[in-house]
């Protein structure tokens, strides 16, 4: 008879080194989480990982912890190869500076007691490209980036693959967005086909499933349960679009939430809002893509610190906060895709404490927020503010002109050749290949299927 294996109560019972699990101690982590007792004992393996769990579960140090003793190990190898200039053993994909950063401080934090110290550095985009190209050549054991950047200075000889052992997708549900795809498929080519990949994700859009089947090789698959509703509180809030702000500053003024994070869905909308609120006499900064990267990381630093009452921000902006005492989120605009939904309720209510989720929508969105809870099979009670209730008549939703080009007028020529062809196609005559080649629409786009090349399996 084989008992099962009982589980991980207590990060001593990892195989970790003890200049790691001073750190963890210092972290204050009491025990490790569902994904970090699934996930840092494959690693450690060497097997690929597959890993799904909610924001705030501890996902970062579900690989940075592994990472690092796998780093000490080779250390203690006496035939391995020391690596040097601008190769580099770890690279961790994200898709934000924010992120970028608050990745490289947690790496930080668990090696700070290891000695020689371990090289952990972050490159990302909107800042000058020749000051990280400089720092690359020193030696460089962890590397996180942004996709683009990344693509940017190995394009510039900058960073190296050859050594490269491990390759971690932290949020691979953003990093299969289309605005990622071009670089990563370009960097993927440039990346060894013998390396353990690791893919970390809150949510499970169908668009990953190919990207799996391409990159992990037999991976060990996690699959954690979303945290219950009791655990955050979920509203919405129904109201006229014209008084959306003003229902925003009477519940701040009633609930007094410090700090208070609120989501917009585009760069617009935050600073409008942010300028409103301000008019109002309250601490509101808007942060997002088009914002200087000293900027944003100033007021990320206030955020957390208690320095900044609200923070008004875009999805990719909101990467990079994840801190314990988040009371409340609110979600100003809706999420264009309904997996964002839950990225943005999980900033609050993380570490098992509870938390406040309120969404303010206008009859415009109602069918947008129908779809929400279509796909994550909730239904939520419809409430509203006292003196802002919906009007009895919804309005109309406002005409929004086409984007598509208008297609150019047919010569009298050519449209007489098209006639003349299709009359031949209904007499039954073949049509030659120059006659298919001239009746081509120059204007539409072409249909050809593009090719992925997301990278090999290891073998």
């Amino acid at each position: 008879m084989t008992l099962p294996t009982p589980p991980i109560s207590e990060f001593n019972e990892f195989e970790l080194s003890s200049d790691l699990l001073s750190a963890v101690k210092n972290c204050a982590y009491q025990q490790p989480t569902l994904v970090q007792t699934q996930a840092i004992p494959a690693i450690l393996l060497g097997k690929d990982v597959l890993a799904e769990a909610q924001t705030g579960s501890g996902k970062t140090a579900a690989y940075a912890l592994p990472i690092l003793e796998q780093l000490l190990r080779y250390r203690a190898t006496p035939s391995e190869d020391q690596i040097r200039g601008n190769h580099i053993r770890y690279l961790i994909l994200v898709p934000s500076r924010e992120l970028a950063n608050q990745v490289s401080q947690e790496f930080y934090q668990y090696s700070r007691d290891i000695m020689p110290k371990i090289n952990i550095r972050s490159v990302y985009g909107g800042v000058e490209i020749e000051p990280q190209i400089k720092y690359l050549q020193q030696n460089t054991d962890i590397l996180i980036a942004t996709p683009q950047r990344i693509l940017a200075l190995a394009e510039k000889k900058a960073v190296q693959f050859n050594y490269l052992q491990s390759l971690v997708l932290d949020e691979v549900d953003r990093l299969i967005e289309d605005s990622f795809r071009e670089p990563i498929e370009a960097l993927f080519k440039l990346l060894p086909t013998q390396r353990q990949n690791l893919m970390f994700t809150a949510t499970f859009p169908q668009q990953v499933r190919s990207l799996i089947r391409q990159v992990l090789y037999h991976p060990v698959v996690i699959n954690i349960k979303q945290q219950s509703q009791e655990q955050i509180d979920q509203h919405v809030i129904t109201t006229n679009p014209q008084d959306k702000v003003a229902v925003l500053y009477s519940l701040i003024q009633q609930y007094h939430w410090q700090p208070l994070l609120v989501f917009c869905s585009t760069k617009k909308a935050c600073d409008q809002l942010a300028t409103d609120l301000q008019q109002k006499g309250l601490n509101a900064v808007a942060i997002h893509g088009n914002k200087p990267q000293e900027e944003r990381e100033n007021r990320l630093m206030d955020f957390k610190h208690g320095k900044l009452a609200i923070l008004i921000a875009t999805d990719l902006a909101a990467r990079g906060i994840d801190f314990i005492n988040l009371p409340c989120v609110i979600n100003y605009q809706l999420p264009r895709v309904p997996n964002d939904y839950l990225h943005r309720i999980g900033r609050t209510g993380r570490a098992g404490k509870a938390g406040l989720a309120i969404s303010i929508i206008s009859p415009l969105e109602y069918g947008h927020f129908n779809a929400i809870e279509k796909h994550l099979n909730i239904t939520l009670e419809r409430e509203q503010v006292k003196g802002f209730e919906v009007d009895e008549q919804a309005p109309i939703q406002p005409y929004k002109k086409s984007r598509k080009k208008a297609k150019k007028p047919l010569s009298k020529k050519r449209k007489q050749r098209q006639n003349n062809r299709k009359k031949q196609q209904k007499e039954g005559v073949a049509l030659t290949n120059k006659q298919r080649e001239n009746d081509i629409d120059p204007i539409a786009p072409s249909k050809k299927e593009k090719t992925s090349v997301w990278g090999q399996k290891n073998n």
